[in-house]
């Protein structure tokens, strides 16, 4: 429990990075996500974590490439996942956006967690733009000897 409050304290500190300052051609923003996996029958149930982006204006959106960390219910059982992708926006509030990346995480069920996985992945996500700030919806699935997947929020802010 303790480490899930800490783990919650400190994703807290900062949001996710879907939203874009109209008229500025680059930005950098920092974000909160979490999310459940519908493949209860893997070790990723539950996990929370911090994403850091770096986007680009480019046609109706924003291009951009990422980074972070998720840590999932088994404490600090984490992934990082790199990720590249295009939020496209429309009707000036809503946004859908498609990153295909990268995870690296440590296997819980490895001997204490010591062992190293990774996977392909791919994110598709929906949501609202509210200024600087984003909210949203998103699903991943991360490809490897387990493939499961997440459903989970997004919350974002840009700067």
């Amino acid at each position: 429990m303790k480490k899930l409050t800490l783990l919650l304290l400190l994703s807290g500190s900062g949001l996710f990075v879907l939203a874009q300052k109209a008229g500025k051609i680059t930005s950098f923003g920092l974000g909160l996500q979490g999310g459940v996996s519908p493949n209860v029958a893997t070790t990723q149930f539950v996990n929370f974590g911090m994403t850091a982006r770096y986007s680009i204006h480019a046609g109706p959106g924003y291009a951009y490439i990422g980074t972070g960390f998720m840590a999932s219910r088994e404490g600090f059982d984490f992934q990082i996942p790199l990720r590249i992708g295009y939020k496209f926006i429309f009707s000036k509030k809503f946004f859908v956006s498609e990153e295909p990346g990268y995870y690296f995480f440590r296997d819980p069920d490895s001997y204490e967690g010591l062992t190293t996985n990774h996977g392909l992945s791919i994110a598709t996500s929906v949501g609202v733009q509210f200024g600087i700030f984003d909210l949203g919806l998103q699903y991943d699935v991360i490809v490897n000897h387990n493939n499961f997947s997440t459903i989970g929020f997004i919350l974002g802010w840009n700067f």
